[in-house]
């Protein structure tokens, strides 16, 4: 909408009665705010008079910017070359600069390796002592100079049992990378070890360094915070440095340390940790790229967690590579627990501050368990215990949020903590309320107050004995009910007043808005509210919002917990106290239901006051009872607010009366111009574009060069000197629909840090997201997640099809795609299908060459991180297939809809028939495919698969196969298959001055999804007509004249405005669109894979067999469910379902790749070079209006991703020639569009296209959705 229109619309709504009086009450409700904001002002200011705070942009906290450290571009470092302990070795060896070192994880030795370790060792000794690895830091970090008058270091590294390789290359790293001069020493604390390699040998070895190495030995088991501190008791420098016993320090790590803690001797300084791989050894960021940051904080359960580096420090460093406060660090080290929050506070709350340095980086082997036992500490709960010590000492009357969180730590002792408070009372230190809001005030924006418990405990069903459980399940995971042990744990179950129901940190949630099985998975920040409530009377759970209640499934055995409508048998729960959370003095017996958590006093949690005798301390600032404080203040300001009163009044009403007065004037100034504006929209109302259908798409440069590329301006339009025949901006309705959207889905709503993964099928995200875990890359994870989608989904994707997937790398700022898309046979022909139609449908002469295989091998070799083994990539699909996987309710219909197609084939009975039953397999039944996990297992181990499949023996085995059976794939057709790499993809700036999308060539629909989101700046209906019509146009690049230059030019501004100019108000018949009537063929099923790894690089993947089954034909020796990808090329003479002619761009050629609607988008950032958004969509042909409406709702709309998958889609393709909407949408709107647009509306009636998307937020995090439209258990997954 125009100024002027706007200011029409205004003066109207102006000129209404009811608006005056709004304007009038809203005045006094200002009024009465201000008054409240200067009573409330006033009693800030007196707060902050007695007790002023310390803010972070002054040097009132440590960690102010050093004067002595300074950055000189382009002049190297004085630190960077300074002699060093030990020289480097220079080798060449495996592991060297930080690669991998592949060993076979399935071999006896890795195995008991990591068993005995918890990591690969055998990995570890391959590699040198002093090997070399990557410098990841930032480019600056070698411009900065340090004071030579550094403080010295002693380096502590304690362990227990630890490999010899790992704990020396930690000792040599140190002695490698640390200035000779500032490393004062290093000292090993042995905790008492067993291991018979850290006796006499060490001793021995350590002599070589001539004293620079000591070795302490505990008498007995100390455990880790007690041996740090006898190491730092053994320790003679002006500094202690700890260090794990598995670390690598990286280039010029200790100087950065340093100087902060020279400037001021009461920091603690912090490196950046990096991954270094378990299993490999490889060296890598945890963080992405390095000029990413973020700051420790916590959860009130007191886990660590991270949040990304706010403005507010941001705006204190002049370099992105200076050092910056952080409220806390990482710990919570499982012998001890607590240490990292003991140091925190005190140091903060004492007078100190924790810094953390970007230009210090250590790298850290992060096991996936504990191998060894913790001596006479094994079975008490030291964790626990030692947090309760810390928040009883240090947290004040925020404690409380702690107890809210684990409810049963209220009934255990801390011991005796006097020397902790004398010391707080001794040094001064200040209060909790001090620490939230000058240090930690980004806490409370991730992890709210909790409010309080309504029931907590073990939820027990009295008839069967059984608690509600997470199962041990990684999340998300599904809730089961399994005997109740009363260890709590995973059977503590916590239901607070506002309906959030949680086991520790996970939320426990429906996997579908109005049911379904219970899962457990990440709470959504900034959140406490959920949707149950426990019921008393009838003791039961249910969901306030549906009104289903909990249910344990099918039967009485089952374990699997579901909401279902309340007029079932619903489950009844008791919630009970487990038996360790009780003092041993309690009669457990007697407890059945754990009545209403007491209710908190708000004001209470937020303001800190003096000991109250109850485990609350006050710092020396806050004496006095707040009843009396609160006297003090109203007193010596009570002649102040009457003043205050006075004067808000005053004002209050003369903003009344410029309020009147502005609307009175503005209505009179535009009374002409209204008149003149609706005479316009009056004659431009009966404008038609009568030669519209006569336009010439510009295909050639000639024809791009000649449109007017002037940007569209909204304003221009309301100038129309009645010449202008540019439609662009018809009027919009001028009548208002009142529109009920539907209630949003319960797909959830993902948000990771570092990496994600999304796909059409839960396990498969999961999978994804371990390679990922395991430092994979974006590549490494599409492969694997795939692979996992040809099993569990075979009705969509398999080895026996092909892909199209973009990738952007963030290194090199490009993107490239990989057309692994299925070729026609060499000996079929363009009128093959003549006569005989159903043959490209069913059978073998419907299958194309495959392209799976090729294109994975392909991505691996070329784009794979080197971290992944292409075995390992196999494994998980493997396990699959061969032990079986539950049949997800979408598979489950496809497999019923088909079961006549199933019934005619041997082999599809073979995999899809219950033996038992006789009948296709039903939801949650166990099937499995053996033969396929044989293939697969062979080509996992094979050197070279692509040579196995396409030229070796298995080629000779699918070409037999196939020949026999009538079809055309042959040994040549296999032999000559190639997948397409483009390095230069087409790219478009359509959507912003800053966003890039980009995306495959034709064959694939990049080029029509990019043109519809390019031109909803004017309308979002016709659009995609015009947009479709140009598809039939395309086809393969390499057959089709100019369908390459045709994509490109779709991507250019000129295309969008030249469509923009042909879009009238209301819909018109087809020619209006198009001369050219021909029809594209409509393709089916697929399923799509999105991922953005740890380093920031993107994939966007689809893969398809064409129709649901494909050919309907399964491989009896191999498994492989074949495509059907012939029926996806047009065939002369023969009109589709709509009577209209063929595409001759897509007639059947030899080795020639047919059109698909898969569109696989990147979209990222041009001017810092990261990745926006990466996209997707299967199901057909209207993947491609269902990606561009996610785009538009996710980077025009700004909604987020869940609400941009959720919202209900319109979908034309032009034919056939109506417009298709989901039911959900509002009928008033389809009424509307009906009767005043001339649209031709139907509900879709087959399943929609489903959508797989992730979005990189402005804060770093990826959040991710998985489209509830597949009806299956899918989510995204990451960390």
């Amino acid at each position: 909408m125009s100024f002027k229109r706007r200011c029409v619309e205004l003066r109207r709504i102006l000129r209404r009665q009811s608006v005056l009086i709004l304007i009038f009450l809203t005045s006094v409700a200002g009024f009465v705010y201000f008054f409240s904001s200067a009573t409330n002002e006033f009693q800030t200011i007196e707060e902050e008079y007695r007790h002023p705070k310390a803010l972070s942009t002054s040097d009132d906290l440590p960690g102010s910017r050093d004067p002595e450290t300074v950055l000189h571009d382009g002049q190297i470092g004085n630190f960077e070359q300074l002699p060093v302990v030990l020289p480097p070795e220079n080798l060449n060896g495996e592991g060297e600069d930080g690669r991998a070192i592949v060993t076979d994880l399935n071999s006896p030795e890795v195995r008991r390796a990591i068993s005995e370790y918890g990591f690969n060792t055998m990995a570890s000794d391959r590699t040198s002592m002093n090997r070399s690895i990557p410098d990841v830091r930032m480019k600056e970090c070698k411009y900065w100079h340090y004071p030579e008058d550094l403080p010295s270091a002693s380096v502590v590294i304690a362990f227990h049992n630890e490999g010899w390789s790992p704990l020396m290359r930690t000792m040599h790293s140190v002695l490698l990378r640390s200035p000779a001069y500032l490393l004062k020493e290093v000292i090993l604390v042995d905790d008492f070890s067993d291991k018979e390699h850290l006796k006499g040998k060490l001793d021995d070895y350590i002599k070589q360094f001539n004293g620079k190495v000591r070795l302490v030995r505990n008498g007995e088991r100390e455990g880790l915070i007690r041996t740090r501190s006898i190491g730092a008791k053994a320790a003679t420098a002006d500094v202690v440095i700890f260090l794990d016993a598995h670390c690598e320090v990286n280039r010029n790590w200790l100087p950065p340390l340093l100087a902060p803690i020279r400037r001021n001797r009461r920091v603690m300084t912090v490196p950046v940790i990096d991954g270094i791989d378990m299993n490999t050894w490889a060296y890598r960021r945890v963080y992405g790229e390095a000029d990413r940051h973020f700051r420790g904080i916590f959860e009130w359960g007191l886990l660590y967690k991270e949040t990304e580096l706010s403005e507010r420090e941001k705006r204190q460093r002049l370099h992105n590579s200076e050092p910056f406060r952080s409220p806390t660090h990482a710990g919570g080290l499982q012998i001890w627990g607590g240490e990292q929050y003991e140091l925190s506070f005190k140091i903060w709350q004492c007078g100190g501050g924790i810094l953390f340095v970007p230009c210090s980086h250590v790298g850290h082997v992060y096991r996936n368990h504990m191998p060894y036992n913790f001596g006479k500490l094994t079975g008490k709960p030291v964790i626990s215990t030692n947090l309760i010590r810390v928040i009883k000492t240090w947290m004040d009357d925020y404690q409380t949020y702690y107890y809210i969180r684990e409810p049963q730590a209220r009934y255990r002792e801390p011991g005796d903590i006097s020397a902790q408070l004398a010391l707080r009372e001794q040094l001064k230190c200040k209060s909790f309320q001090w620490y939230l809001d000058n240090v930690a005030y980004d806490v409370v924006d991730s992890y709210p107050f909790l409010p309080p418990n309504d029931v907590w405990g073990e939820a027990k069903n009295p008839t069967t004995g059984k608690c509600i459980d997470t199962m041990g399940q990684a999340v998300p995971g599904t809730m089961g009910a399994t005997p109740c042990h009363g260890y709590g744990g995973n059977q503590l179950i916590r239901l607070n007043t506002k309906g959030q129901m949680t086991e520790g940190e996970w939320c426990i949630t429906p996997t579908s808005g109005w049911g379904g099985r219970l899962r457990t998975g990440h709470c959504t920040k900034g959140t406490v509210d959920g949707p149950f409530k426990y019921d008393r009377e009838t003791k039961q759970i249910r969901n306030t919002k549906t009104g289903n209640c909990l249910i344990v499934e099918k039967d009485p055995s089952s374990s699997v917990l579901t909401l279902l409508n309340s007029n079932l048998a619903c489950a009844l729960t008791e919630f009970a106290k487990s038996a360790l959370a009780l003092p041993r003095s309690h009669d457990h017996s007697k407890i059945a239901v754990l009545r209403r958590h007491p209710k908190i006093n708000p004001s209470k949690m937020v303001r800190v006051t003096g000991g109250d005798g109850g485990g609350n301390y006050s710092s020396r600032e806050n004496g006095g009872s707040p009843s009396t404080f609160q006297m003090e203040k109203r007193e010596k300001h009570k002649s102040y607010f009457k003043w205050v009163a006075i004067i808000a009044a005053i004002l209050c009403v003369l903003f009344l009366v410029a309020t009147v007065v502005l609307a009175v004037k503005l209505g009179l100034s535009l009374s002409e111009q209204n008149r003149h504006q609706i005479s316009d929209n009056e004659h431009r109302q009966k404008q038609l574009l009568n030669s519209s259908g006569d336009e010439k798409m510009p295909s050639t440069e000639e024809d791009l060069s000649s449109v007017d590329q002037t940007p569209v301006d909204e304003s221009a339009d309301d100038n129309n000197n009645g010449n202008n025949n540019n439609h662009t901006h018809p009027p919009r309705a001028h009548s208002r629909i009142h529109l009920k959207w539907p209630s949003p889905t319960g797909s959830m709503h993902a948000q990771y840090r570092r990496a994600a993964v999304a796909t059409d099928h839960g396990l498969c995200s999961e999978i994804g997201r371990d390679i990922l875990l395991e430092g994979g890359n974006s590549v490494d994870s599409m492969i694997a997640s795939l692979l996992c989608i040809g099993v569990v989904n075979p009705q969509s994707s398999g080895l026996g099809g092909g892909f199209i997937m973009t990738l952007y790398n963030t290194s090199t700022q490009r993107c490239t795609t990989i057309d692994a898309r299925e070729t026609a046979p060499m000996a079929t022909n363009s009128t093959m299908y003549v006569g005989t139609p159903r043959d490209s449908v069913i059978g073998y002469r419907s299958i194309a060459v495959p392209g799976e295989l090729h294109g994975y091998w392909t991505a691996f070799t070329k784009f794979g991180s080197g971290r992944i083994t292409w075995k390992r990539l196999f494994e998980p699909a493997i396990k699959l297939a061969r032990f079986g996987f539950p049949v997800s309710s979408n598979l489950a219909m496809v497999l019923q809809q088909k079961e006549d197609d199933i019934e005619e084939d041997t082999n599809l009975k073979r995999i899809f028939v219950d033996k038992k039953t006789g009948r296709v397999y039903e939801e949650g039944d166990i099937m499995m495919r053996e033969r396929l996990a044989e293939l697969m297992d062979e080509l996992a181990g094979a050197p070279n698969p692509v040579d196995l499949f396409y030229k070796g023996g298995i080629a000779q085995t699918i070409s037999a196969e196939i020949k026999e059976n009538g079809g055309y794939v042959s040994v040549e057709d296999l032999e000559q298959f190639e997948s397409v790499v483009h390095e230069t993809p087409l790219e478009s700036e359509m959507l912003s001055d800053e966003l890039v999308m980009c995306g495959p060539p034709a064959p694939s629909s990049f080029a029509i999804t990019q043109a519809i989101i390019g031109v909803m700046a004017h309308f979002y209906r016709d659009e995609k007509k015009f947009a479709y019509a140009q598809r039939t146009k395309l086809g393969d690049s390499a057959f089709v004249k100019n369908a390459r230059l045709i994509s490109r030019n779709m991507t250019k501004h000129a295309f969008a405005k030249w469509i923009a100019s042909l879009i009238p108000e209301k819909a018109q018949p087809l020619q209006y669109y198009t001369r050219d009537l021909t029809g594209h063929v409509p393709d089916h099923g697929t399923s799509h894979v999105v991922s953005i790894d740890h380093e920031g690089n993107a994939i966007s993947a689809t893969s398809t067999i064409n129709q649901l089954l494909g050919s309907k034909r399964v491989s009896p020796t191999l498994g492989i469910i074949w495509n059907d990808q012939m029926d996806d090329f047009s065939t002369p003479n023969i009109s589709n379902l709509f009577g209209y002619a063929p595409s001759p761009t897509n007639f059947i050629v030899p080795k020639k790749r047919p059109m698909s609607s898969m569109s696989p988008m990147i979209v990222y950032n041009k001017n810092n070079g990261k990745v926006k958004m990466a996209v997707g969509g299967s199901g057909g042909s209207r993947i491609i209006s269902a990606v561009a409406q996610t785009v538009i709702r996710a980077l025009i709309f700004n909604q987020t991703i869940k609400e941009s998958v959720d919202a209900p889609r319109f979908h034309n393709q032009f034919l056939p020639p109506f417009t298709e909407y989901e039911e959900s949408i509002p009928q008033p709107l389809i009424k509307y569009l009906v009767e005043e647009r001339n649209q031709n509306m139907t509900a879709i009636e087959k399943q929609p296209s489903v959508v797989q998307a992730l979005v990189v937020m402005e804060d770093g995090f990826i959040h991710g959705n998985s489209d509830f439209r597949r009806k299956t258990a899918t989510y995204p997954a990451g960390y």
